[in-house]
C-alpha cells in the first residue's frame, strides 16, 4: 500500500527523534518496534537470523551509516537504498529515488513509500538481498534496565552515537554540577546555622557586659566588632546563595532559611527587606 506522508531520509537526518526514542525506551516506556528476518547474509547478521528494531528510523544499503548493512558483493545494492521509518503505528518503507535498482516488497517494486504489513519480503534491487517485516507485539517496558540502554545505544547508527555520546558528557556533568551546587548550599547553610549560634552567645556576653557596667570596656568592642563580622559574613552567605547557578528550588531554600535566621536574630541590623 502506497504512502503519501512519508519520504526518503539519509542515515543521520533523524537526530532528534532518534534520541527521543532512545531517552522513552530507556526511561521504560513502550514504544513502536518491529523485526526483519533476514533471508540474506548482512555484515553482522547470517542467513536466518532475526532483529527487533527500536529504532523510529533505519537506513538500508551498503554504507557504513545503514542500521543494515551489506557487503560490496551486492552491487546492485545502493550505498544508502532505501529506510524503514515509524509513522504512528505504521511502518513504511522508502525508497531512494537516488538509488540505482529499484526496492521491491512482495515482488512488486516500489517508487516511493510503501506501508509495510506483517510478513512482508523487502528486496532491495531484482537480484539484490531479501528480508522478512513482521511486526512485534513486544513491549519495551517489560525490558530489563541494562538491556534497554544496550539495544538503544547498539542501534544508534554512527552519528547517533556520537551525538548521544556527548549528550551522556553533557548530561553527567549538568549532575555533577548539581550534585557540588547542592553540597555547597548544604554547606553555607551550616555555616550560616553556626554563625546563628555565635551571634546569640554574643548577645548574651554583651547583655552582661552591660548589666555590669562595662559598655565602654574593651572586652565590649571586641564583641561588637565580632557582632559586625558575623553580620558581614551572613550577608555575604546570603549574596553568594544568589549567584549560586543552583536550581531555583534549592536557591530558594536556602535563602528563605538565610533570611529567616537574619530576621529573627538581629533585626536591627538587617539589610536587603
Amino acid at each position: 500500500m502506497a504512502a503519501s506522508t512519508q519520504q526518503f531520509k539519509s542515515a543521520g537526518s533523524n537526530l532528534g527523534q532518534t534520541i527521543g526514542q532512545s531517552w522513552s525506551m530507556i526511561s521504560g516506556k513502550d514504544i513502536p518496534n518491529y523485526s526483519l528476518l533476514f533471508l540474506d547474509e548482512t555484515l553482522t547478521r547470517k542467513r536466518g537470523e532475526h532483529e527487533t528494531i527500536f529504532m523510529p528510523h533505519i537506513v538500508l544499503g551498503r554504507s557504513s551509516r545503514c542500521h543494515v548493512r551489506y557487503s560490496d558483493e551486492f552491487r546492485t545494492v545502493s550505498r544508502e537504498h532505501a529506510s524503514i521509518t515509524v509513522d504512528g503505528t505504521n511502518f513504511v518503507l522508502n525508497h531512494n529515488p537516488s538509488a540505482s535498482n529499484p526496492t521491491y516488497v512482495n515482488g512488486k517494486p516500489v517508487g516511493g513509500s510503501h506501508f509495510l504489513q506483517n510478513g512482508d519480503e523487502i528486496q532491495l534491487s531484482s537480484n539484490g538481498p531479501k528480508m522478512r517485516f513482521n511486526t512485534s507485539a513486544l513491549k519495551t517496558s517489560t525490558i530489563g534496565l541494562t538491556s534497554r540502554i544496550g539495544q538503544a545505544m547498539s542501534q544508534a547508527v554512527k552519528p547517533y552515537k556520537t551525538a548521544l555520546l556527548v549528550m551522556g558528557l553533557l548530561l553527567a556533568g549538568a549532575i555533577g554540577l548539581a550534585g557540588y551546587n547542592m553540597y555547597k548550599s548544604g554547606q553555607m547553610e551550616k555555616e550560616l546555622i553556626a554563625l546563628n549560634e555565635e551571634k546569640v552567645k554574643v548577645d548574651q556576653e554583651i547583655a552582661d557586659l552591660i548589666a555590669q557596667g562595662k559598655e565602654n570596656s574593651a572586652e565590649m568592642e571586641a564583641l561588637k566588632q565580632r557582632k559586625a563580622q558575623i553580620i558581614y559574613r551572613t550577608n555575604t552567605i546570603v549574596q553568594e546563595v544568589d549567584r549560586e547557578p543552583t536550581s531555583s528550588a534549592i536557591k530558594e531554600e536556602t535563602r528563605k532559611r538565610s533570611l529567616q535566621i537574619r530576621k529573627r536574630n538581629y533585626p536591627f541590623d538587617f539589610r536587603g527587606l
